[in-house]
């Protein structure tokens, strides 16, 4: 998982996953 932090569209995506969970 670390390595998938690392990349750029992978940190889009967990921001985009905290979002719905905001929701």
């Amino acid at each position: 998982h670390l390595r998938l932090l690392r990349q750029p569209a992978a940190r889009e995506a967990a921001g985009a996953h905290q979002g719905a969970l905001g929701l």
